[in-house]
């Protein structure tokens, strides 16, 4: 799961803002 999260942000930084951030 980590390492989708890491590489989420490079595909869609907005989605993985909300998630991330």
């Amino acid at each position: 799961m980590h390492s989708m999260v890491q590489q989420s942000p490079v595909l869609q930084p907005s989605r993985t803002q909300s998630l991330i951030f």
